[in-house]
């Protein structure tokens, strides 16, 4: 495009030259005639140039065109980048004020972050104590444990040398079974050849009995016959009537089994109803004494809430007192403040009036400095020793000198309305009019230098503040001894000479001359100001800053000569007497004029701080001690004066409730003297009233940090943990205040408040576990325990919370802590912490035993029965377990125990049973077919309808050839179980070619019968009366002790003696049928039958 502009403008450049030389051109003489040609070629050319300019002309018009779209694009795009900009800013600004909040949360967070972080170290603390008394208790149980460890050591070497003995016993037990066999097979042998001898002689024998038979018969055939055939009717007539009794007596044995089986009928039915009516009985008293204990706490509820009725009335008319009086006050505060705003009012005109003196003092006080360095120099003026007395010159700069002094002591007049009026009133009683008052142009008007000199006031003491301006000045013939000198002159002389001045000296010594003979004249009294009279019963802002202290430290001149330190002595004597009369207000006055002629006078600040403080203006007594101290930091009697004023300055702001003012200055007390505790428990009184407790209980902390001995800042802290609910921590306090002070009121009052709330977290818990909800009471159990750990109950129901919660290391420990803390008087207590112990070792064992860690069950099992050795339920357990582990004669003895304690155990007599099947099985699979008889035999003692066991005893029998034995208990299984499918091959053996109903109907099956008959009443006789009669008074008795036991049952938190039984292993299945051992399934791992309610003594305790 560049190019292109430069050729779009050299046409008019051309152009433009062309045009500036066509007028040359035209005034030039045609110097050659242009033929046509020429004429047509620049016509051309001319037309050619003419639509490159059209073109140029275009092009110009788009670029232009262009030029302003891209003109108003980039406009756009300013305007755009300035929003931008504006956006960016604002969006800059809003993370600035996100970043200043981040940042307070910040800080926030992190004193969150201290405050937990001490509180983590007090857990902390409280873990590793906790710990190392785990640590210790661990070490006693791992020392028994070795001890219960090396027993089980010797145990086992016994074992050892028992099992050595078992086995050369059983080797020579073999070796006495195969001579025993050799002898049988002898003996078998001897036998079939003495039965083939003894044949033939009995072959021999009939023959020779048969021939003489047949010679007999034939003489004795007769008689025979006849007494035959008597006999045969006598033991028919005899046949008949034992026929007619057994007919008889099996009627009657009908008639009887019968009467038998409906008394069983009606007994069962009679001990169900029994039983539902028990459960129902007992479920209603549960009610009832529920719904008496509500009813009760209701009864209370209504004592108590007539009497917050009573309390509320009384409260009411207690309100409308107050709202009465109130009232009042607000009244009476309107008025207060109405004539504080126009008291106010008052103050405010006043100041101004104030300022502007203030104004017109400063700008007089710069003229009389002017004035006094003018009257200087005419003093140090003297004529020529030749013409002393007619030097014109002299008396003409004299007079110009008086002259300026003359306008400028005007101007200062007229500038100040106020002191010229005053002025006019002094002046009056001299004789001076008032129109040479007004102005200096008359007093120019006067035709002497004395007359113009007279209109001027003198000096006069208190002009600048420094003493008391007297009502009355007597003219002073000295103040007029350099104008008198100029009056006594004569003619003036024409011709002027050069200034002379006095020595510098002799000037110093004529002012202090001066200043002493103004030092000589008396100062009147100062009248009292007067204060506008306050209205009693106002309370006034009494920590205002001293406006007085403020205006002089405004204005500091400097002053010289003697007259300071006089000035400065005599204000401190005043003062000191003001002092002495209590005129608090005139002290301060006098100490602020001494402070501002000399302010390094340091005692002086001390003095009026002092006389501050008697007038209640703290601010103001700090603001001259911080001074006093400033200027000498090594006395500390300063800034201990300081302190005190800090003090009663924070206190009465706190007395007025303005608690944050007050805590800024304790703060600033307790920064001057961090030794002294008063200041920081004024700052946490401030703290707890603007009720700020996380900034209060990390002060208390500090303190604590300290070393402090005082059992109320433990208290403190204790209530704020009371307050942020940290039991623990609260109690952890208290206990260090009782330790400091025993009988201190406010923490046994805490103390009683923690016990309260212990009993209600209590009282909540078991609430909750009656619902079900155990987290929910653990909760409430634990933060009993926080409030009060020193309750042995507590520990008890928590760990029976973690008993039911399977949590059993943790309520073994809770359950050990119970009883450490139970005293010898508790026996009760005692009872049930060691009841509930062997409930939590048994349902431990259980827990291990559903997981499959039999040995850990079998340990539990030994702690529970080294204190309890009549419970047969642990037996069992133990049993079970070392049945799961193989070890069946601990197995053994431990269900022998169990029998032994109860003889009619069911649950006994089936594991007794299936360990007796699996003993016989051992011994059958080591061919000791005897014992393994003895085995089974034993495991039909214990329980004779389970058919395996004759069944393998017939296996047995049959083995040791004990045939008769095997055939009858063969009929024995047929009989109480027909199809059992391993009975085939044995009784095809046993009774080869007969079916199963020709084997029930031979003697040998009825022989079975009558055997098993006999055992199962033996096992019914042993468990049961033997006669109805017997029955009936065994149920009588039952009934009698049901009501007993039903009128002296405990109420529903005490343990029933019948829910106090251990828990019972479920045994693992065994081999046999599912109805006669209670196998859990995989949807109930807990423990059954009376274990399961076993919650119950939690809820006791």
């Amino acid at each position: 495009m560049a190019p292109k502009k430069k050729g779009a403008k050299e046409p008019e450049l051309k152009k433009k030259k062309g045009s500036k030389k066509d007028p040359n051109l035209a005034n030039k003489p045609m110097e050659m005639p242009i033929n046509e040609e020429i004429r047509e070629f620049y016509h051309a050319q001319i037309r050619n140039l003419e639509d490159r300019l059209a073109r140029y002309q275009r092009k110009w018009d788009e670029l232009a065109m262009q030029e302003k779209l891209f003109r108003q694009e980039f406009e756009q795009l300013a305007n755009n980048k300035k929003e931008i900009v504006a956006f960016l800013k604002r969006t800059l600004n809003q993370r600035v004020d996100e970043i200043t909040d981040l940042n307070e949360q910040l800080q926030s967070l992190q004193l969150a972050k201290e405050i937990e972080k001490d509180a983590f170290e007090a857990q902390l603390a409280q873990v590793r104590h906790e710990f190392q008394e785990t640590k210790d208790q661990l070490t006693t149980e791992n020392i028994i444990l070795g001890g219960k460890l090396a027993a089980l050591e010797e145990f086992r070497l016994q074992k050892e040398e028992l099992t050595q003995k078992f086995v050369s016993l059983e080797e020579q037990l073999r070796k006495q079974e195969n001579e025993h066999k050799d002898y049988v097979h002898n003996l078998e042998k001897k036998s079939v050849l003495d039965k083939d001898r003894l044949r033939k002689e009995i072959i021999q024998r009939v023959n020779m009995v048969a021939t003489e038979f047949r010679k007999v018969a034939t003489s004795q055939m007769w008689d025979t016959t006849k007494r035959a055939i008597t006999e045969n009717n006598a033991v028919t007539l005899q046949l008949a009537k034992t026929t007619r009794q057994g007919t008889q007596l099996l009627a009657e044995n009908e008639q009887l089994r019968g009467h038998q089986d409906d008394l069983c009928k009606q007994l069962e039915l009679l001990e169900n109803s029994q039983k539902l009516m028990a459960r129902k009985n007992r479920g209603h008293q549960k009610v009832i004494l529920m719904l008496t204990e509500k009813c009760r706490e209701l009864q209370q509820g209504t004592a108590e809430a007539e009497r917050l009725r009573v309390l509320l009335g009384q409260l009411e008319q207690d309100l409308l007192k107050q709202q009465q009086d109130n009232q009042a006050l607000r009244n009476e505060r309107d008025q207060l403040n109405l004539q504080l705003e126009r008291q106010q009012a008052e103050g405010q005109r006043l100041q101004q009036q104030l300022s502007k003196e203030q104004k017109v003092r400063a700008s007089l006080e710069t003229a009389l400095a002017q004035a006094t360095s003018f009257l200087q120099d005419i003093v140090q003026m003297q004529p020529n020793k030749e013409d002393r007395d007619f030097d014109v010159v002299f008396q003409l700069q004299r007079k110009e000198m008086l002259q300026q002094l003359l306008l400028m002591l005007g101007s200062a007049v007229v500038s100040s309305p106020q002191m010229a009026e005053a002025l006019h009133r002094e002046s009056h009683p001299c004789g001076l009019p008032r129109e040479g008052q007004g102005s200096s142009t008359q007093l120019l008007r006067t035709g002497s230098l004395l007359q113009q000199l007279s209109g001027i006031v003198p000096y006069r003491p208190g002009d600048l503040g420094l003493v008391p301006r007297r009502i009355h000045i007597p003219p002073n013939p000295e103040d007029l001894r350099l104008l008198s000198h100029t009056t006594r002159m004569g003619n003036l002389q024409a011709y002027s000479s050069p200034e002379s001045h006095f020595p510098q000296r002799l000037v110093q010594l004529i002012v202090y001359q001066d200043g002493l003979e103004r030092d000589k004249a008396p100062s009147q009294h100062i009248p009292k100001p007067w204060v506008i009279p306050v209205p009693k019963g106002t309370l006034q802002r009494i920590f205002g800053t001293s406006q007085i202290f403020q205006n002089f430290d405004d204005v500091k001149p400097k002053a010289t000569g003697l007259t300071v330190p006089l000035k400065v002595r005599e204000y401190y004597h005043r003062a000191h007497q003001c002092l002495e009369q209590e005129d608090w207000e005139m002290a301060v006055l006098f100490f602020s004029r001494a402070l501002h002629l000399d302010p390094q006078l340091v005692e002086f600040y001390a003095l009026r701080a002092e006389a501050y403080i008697q007038l209640c203006d703290f601010s103001s007594a700090a603001q001259n001690l911080r001074k006093a101290y400033h200027s000498q930091p090594e006395n500390n009697n300063y800034l201990e004066r300081l302190a005190l004023v800090l003090y009663l300055k924070g206190q009465c702001l706190f007395e007025q409730c303005a608690f944050l003012d007050a805590l800024t200055v304790f703060s600033q007390a307790s920064e001057l003297q961090p030794e002294k505790f008063c200041f920081r428990y004024r700052c946490i009184a401030c703290l707890l009233a603007l009720k700020k407790h996380r900034e209060c209980l990390s002060f208390v902390t500090k303190e604590v940090k300290q070393g402090t001995t005082n059992a109320d800042v433990y208290i403190l802290r204790a209530r704020l943990y009371n307050f942020f609910q940290k039991p623990n921590l609260c109690y952890r306090d208290l206990h260090s205040a009782l330790l400091l002070d025993p009988k201190h009121p406010q923490a046994k009052v805490l103390l009683q408040v923690m016990v309260g709330q212990a009993e209600q977290a209590r009282q909540d818990a078991g609430v909750l576990a009656v619902q079900g909800k155990l987290q929910h009471a653990l909760q409430c159990i634990n933060c009993a325990i926080e409030n009060n750990p020193l309750d042995p109950s507590f520990f008890l129901f928590r760990g029976t919370m973690y008993r039911r919660l399977q949590d059993f290391d943790l309520a073994v420990e809770d359950f050990l802590k119970a009883l450490d803390m139970m005293s010898e008087h508790q026996e009760e207590l005692v009872q049930q912490a060691q009841r509930q112990l062997l409930l939590a070792y048994n349902d431990f064992a259980v827990h291990c035993y559903m997981q499959g860690a039999y040995q850990e069950s079998v340990l539990l099992l030994n702690k529970a029965l080294k204190d309890e050795q009549q419970e047969k339920g642990l037996y069992i357990n133990r049993g079970d377990c070392f049945f799961q582990l193989g070890n069946l004669t601990f197995a053994e003895a431990d269900y022998q125990q169990a029998l032994a304690l109860s003889p009619r155990d069911e649950g006994a007599h089936l594991r007794m049973g299936l360990l007796q099947e699996k003993l016989g099985f051992c011994e059958h699979q080591s061919r000791q077919f005897q014992k393994a008889e003895n085995h089974f035999s034993m495991a039909i003692q214990h329980n004779p309808q389970k058919p395996q066991y004759y069944l393998y005893r017939a296996r047995s029998r049959q083995l040791l050839q004990n045939i008769f034995g095997a055939r009858q208990d063969v009929a024995t299984v047929l009989l109480l179980d027909p199809k059992q499918p391993k009975l085939l091959p044995l009784m095809t053996n046993l009774f080869p070619g007969m079916s199963v109903e020709e084997v029930l109907s031979s003697q040998v099956a009825n022989l079975a019968r009558l055997q098993l008959e006999r055992m199962v009443e033996h096992r019914v006789y042993t468990s049961t009366p033997q006669d109805i009669l017997g029955r009936l008074k065994d149920r009588e008795q039952r009934a009698r002790a049901l009501i007993l036991s039903w009128k002296q049952e405990p109420p529903l938190l005490e343990t029933p003696k019948e829910m106090e039984a251990p828990l019972q292993f479920p045994q693992a299945k065994p081999e046999g049928p599912e109805e006669e051992v209670q196998v859990p399934g995989k949807k109930d791992q807990r423990p059954s039958g009376r274990g399961s309610r076993a919650f119950l003594h939690g809820l006791a305790r």
